[in-house]
């Protein structure tokens, strides 16, 4: 790699340099204090302690909901210090059904850091429904003296999807309002969707001009159907939201208007 002269600014502020410049933000683990020594004739840290060659890292989304028509996309990002000569940097995401990985590319360096990045593509037809939940990832980095890895985790969760009706509209006020729904979420083993039966839906109000404000909590049916009744107030737009579980993702419905006369 080329020469490298010694840095103008201290190595924690060109640590925290680097990782603003790539968009890391606070996701990133960045390198322990001790992650090298100094070199006194450079002024520049060494690579004595090769296990912290990697400056940087981060991997985004850290929760990815994947549903059943299209594959989706983890970008991992890494810095490594140029004077620990690195020479490929991988990235992986190990799910129950297998490893899953991505050889990094070189985009670039400056001073005292190279960059690397790459797409992790999370194909449909490599999941299985006991996949979704939480994987280890890593970022493996290789250099003249071996192999330095980073770990973490990220959530890889079957999509959920909500519908709502409130009925009757319009409707008189201080008549019953019907509001019924459906909590669903995807099987990657068969590509459809099916009811999300006994989890907690929270229903919610807009009145126009306003903000949500939570109405209740409803239970789905074991087909995943909701149905709840409120008094007419005021015109506004009711909402299902739910807020996922251990494998499967957050989910909100659109909104369905009521006209309170």
């Amino acid at each position: 790699m080329s020469t490298v002269h010694p840095p103008k600014l201290s190595r924690a502020r060109r640590i925290a340099a680097a990782v603003v410049a790539i968009g890391l933000g606070p996701s990133v683990a960045a390198a322990p204090a001790h992650a090298a020594t100094p070199n006194h004739a450079s002024g520049i840290p060494s690579c004595v302690q090769r296990e912290y060659s990697i400056a940087g890292h981060s991997i985004t989304p850290r929760t990815l909901s994947v549903g059943i028509s299209k594959s989706k996309t983890l970008s991992y990002k890494a810095i490594t210090f140029t004077n620990c000569d690195i020479t490929s940097v991988t990235g992986r995401a190990m799910a129950p059904s297998g490893t899953k990985a991505v050889k990094m590319a070189f985009t670039g360096s400056d001073l005292d850091y190279d960059y690397w990045s790459g797409p992790l593509r999370i194909a449909l037809k490599s999941l299985t429904n006991s996949d979704a939940g939480t994987w280890t990832t890593t970022m493996t980095s290789v250099g003249t003296e071996g192999e330095v890895m980073n770990s973490g985790k990220v959530r890889v969760l079957r999509a959920s999807r909500v519908s709502i009706n409130a009925t009757p509209e319009p409707v008189a006020k201080g008549e019953t309002i019907t509001v019924r729904g459906k909590l669903e979420r995807a099987s990657w083993n068969t590509l459809k969707y099916y009811g999300y039966g006994n989890r907690k839906v929270d229903l919610l109000f807009r009145p126009n001009g306003g903000t949500d404000q939570k109405i209740k909590t409803v239970t789905t049916a074991g087909d995943g159907s909701l149905r709840t009744t409120v008094t007419a107030a005021k015109d506004g737009v009711f909402t299902f939201t739910f807020a996922g579980s251990s494998n499967t993702g957050a989910g909100r419905s659109t909104g369905d208007s009521v006209d309170v006369r």
